[in-house]
């Protein structure tokens, strides 16, 4: 996954589910610095992975940085945020912030998290389907671009020859049958015994 800022991570999969990047200024510094790790320590405590970056760096650096790494969701907490009672979260894959009251902020974490999880799979998969050609049979000529599902009637010979005519390799069997069944074998247009993938091979 990933997009013109970098590589976006999926919750699941990500060393640091959140960042804490408090915002402040020399006057207010202590103060931040301590309702920041405050936050962080809460997340952690809720078996959430979480990084506080207390580097001496502009907001905009380590936001860059971070967006970069793929962080899911980065929580900026300023004087103007702990004012309000709230905290600013900003979500990696859709670009979108928020703000969250700071008395809810490890609940909605937890529920953003597990949202962005599964819009993200839910993503991968649609990708994965608007790639994928079904092939009944082979035309003439044709050229399979990324994925192709085929018909296999479980002899050797038409597996070979399907791999020579599309330059392609077998992937393996559709499990779930996501897609309706290729009933056919596309090679020798026999009974299929099962339906798979292939894929072109560079």
């Amino acid at each position: 996954h990933g997009d013109d800022k970098g590589i976006v991570l999926p919750p699941v999969v990500a060393p640091h589910q959140v960042v804490v990047v408090p915002i402040f200024r020399k006057d207010d510094a202590e103060e931040v610095l301590q309702a920041a790790r405050q936050l962080a320590e809460e997340l952690d405590e809720a078996g959430i992975r979480v990084k506080m970056d207390d580097r001496d760096l502009r907001p905009g650096e380590k936001y860059y940085h971070w967006e970069r790494r793929g962080v899911p969701l980065r929580l900026e907490l300023g004087p103007k945020d702990m004012k309000h009672g709230q905290v600013m979260v900003a979500i990696r894959d859709t670009g979108e912030k928020a703000a969250v009251r700071r008395d809810e902020i490890v609940g909605r974490v937890e529920e953003m998290l597990a949202e962005m999880q599964w819009r993200m799979l839910d993503k991968a998969e649609k990708d994965l389907r608007e790639r994928i050609t079904d092939l009944p049979d082979i035309p003439y000529g044709f050229e399979l671009e990324d994925v192709g599902r085929v018909g296999w009637c479980g002899e050797e010979d038409c597996a070979t020859q399907m791999e020579v005519n599309l330059e392609v390799v077998f992937l393996g069997e559709d499990m779930d049958m996501k897609g309706p069944a290729i009933e056919r074998c596309t090679t020798c247009g026999g009974t299929a015994k099962m339906t798979a993938y292939v894929s072109k091979t560079y």
